[in-house]
């Protein structure tokens, strides 16, 4: 951070000054002309504010002409008097924050005005830039004036860390059903305030809804990746757990919450909160473009993409995992293995990781190894339908056939109209010579998918099973 320029406050202010920051402490903003002026920042402070932003920016990897722009945007937001609405918060924190070095604020009345500055912030953040899903880089953001939950957090983040707080970003990690480890379901932040209290803040969610929403409870966790069941015996680095102490919307637009250190473990619901340093979050955000990238079928730009992911953190199964995916549908199943073994040596718990690990070698024709990944994938809990669809033809390529039929009537369980489950077992069935169970099996395949009725016939003619498909 660059140095901060205190505000010299003359004798003819310094009544105002006082009853704007007990204002501040109070929570209340709307400050009258003189309190305006007595926490105006001169030009060489904006530019200060300015020049901090920008900074953060080009830290976050977004090329000066972003960094450019988001300032203009940002000046073109005003408060009440007509000046720029981030330079009155920056000033009552410059000087609440002297006053408080020279004992005239406690720390505790000073953390109350830090609390409030944030959710002043929030609100100036939410009422210039809306919502929306599918839109996450700061350029989209400056465009359009919208923006989805990793969008808000990088905001709040860059013009929170410029004003002299101490922001963080989080994001919510959750069970993904799925090969790939998808977009974090949701991103938040955190701020530090200054007595050891911590807030969340949360802009795309009111006080109503968020306590049906992922971040209710749960550690801080910086080493974690998605999985299921993982919440309950995860450790964060810092060893510190965290617990609700106190929760409000401000005008229902966000949401604070106030967090509490304990010293004590406490059983999460299944979602972990990991707060990112700057180049976790750099990480986040090639992350989510790679993402992009290969759902739109730019399979060499999302390699790219995750491949600065891992630069920028080395940690990121996840990154490792997606980027395994990729080479795994292009056919590079020697290169896709060697990410998904780098994903579950950084993270032993992911089960994407090994269900992934399984069909790159199955398709290397090494069906046991193939068995035992599913197998842990299944045990992590990913035990879907397609799982055992998967493990059962690895059964069945290793002539465990009896096997093969266990899997395939476990996925019948999970997903009764799944054809596939029916025709896979159908033809255990009959290499096991069980003619009567293959011939159910084949013909109820058929009513379930009628595309299927030459491959069954082919099984018929096979297996000299006598079908008449219909």
């Amino acid at each position: 951070m660059l140095g901060r320029t205190l505000l010299p406050v003359g004798a003819h202010n310094k009544q105002v000054l006082i009853g704007a920051i007990i204002a501040a402490i109070m929570g209340i903003f709307v400050l009258n002309p003189r309190a305006a002026a007595a926490h105006s920042l001169a030009p060489t402070d904006e530019g200060v504010l300015y020049g901090q932003i920008r900074q953060i920016v080009r830290e976050l990897e977004y090329p000066d002409k972003v960094a450019s722009e988001l300032v203009e945007m940002v000046d073109s937001w005003k408060d009440a008097q007509g000046q720029p609405a981030l330079t009155a918060l920056m000033a009552i924190l410059a000087n609440s924050k002297e006053s408080c070095m020279r004992g005239e604020l406690s720390e505790i009345q000073l953390a109350r005005i830090e609390k409030n500055v944030v959710s002043q912030l929030a609100r100036t953040i939410k009422k210039q830039i809306g919502y929306k899903h599918d839109c996450f880089e700061l350029a989209s953001l400056v465009k359009n004036h919208k923006t989805n939950c990793c969008g808000y957090s990088q905001l709040l983040y860059i013009l929170g860390n410029s004003i002299d707080l101490s922001v963080s970003a989080i994001r919510v990690i959750e069970h993904v059903d799925g090969p790939m480890a998808t977009v974090p379901r949701h991103m938040a932040n955190t701020a530090r305030l200054a007595d050891g209290t911590t807030i969340i803040v949360d802009l795309t969610r009111t006080g109503d809804s968020f306590g049906a929403s992922a971040v209710t409870k749960g550690k801080y966790q910086n080493d974690i990746e998605p999985g299921p069941n993982e919440g309950q015996d995860a450790r964060s680095r810092s060893g510190r757990t965290y617990t609700r102490s106190g929760a409000r919307s401000i005008g229902e637009v966000c949401f604070i919450e106030q967090l509490s250190a304990r010293g004590q473990d406490l059983q999460t619901d299944n979602r972990i909160i990991q707060v990112l340093d700057r180049n976790d979050l750099i990480a986040e955000i090639y992350f989510s473009r790679g993402t992009l990238y290969h759902s739109s079928d730019r399979s060499a730009e999302a390699i790219k993409t995750y491949s600065k992911a891992i630069k920028a953190n080395p940690k990121c199964a996840r990154a490792y995992n997606n980027r395994g995916t990729v080479h795994l549908t292009e056919g590079r199943y020697r290169e896709s293995t060697y990410d998904f073994d780098k994903a579950i040596q950084l993270n032993p718990k992911f089960a994407h990781a090994y269900y992934n690990r399984a069909n790159a070698r199955f398709a290397l024709g090494l069906y046991n190894k193939a068995i035992c990944d599913y197998t842990r994938a299944i045990e992590l809990g990913a035990g879907s339908e397609r799982t055992f669809l998967k493990r059962g033809l690895a059964f069945l390529k290793s002539g465990q056939y009896g096997r093969a039929v266990a899997d395939y009537t476990r996925a019948i369980e999970l997903e009764p109209k799944s054809s596939g489950a029916y025709y896979r077992r159908g033809t255990a069935y009959a290499m096991l010579a069980d003619r009567a169970r293959a011939k159910e099996d084949l013909l109820k395949a058929v009513r379930l998918d009628p595309t299927l009725k030459t491959q069954v016939e082919q099984m018929s003619d096979q297996f000299e099973l006598g079908l008449t498909v219909g």
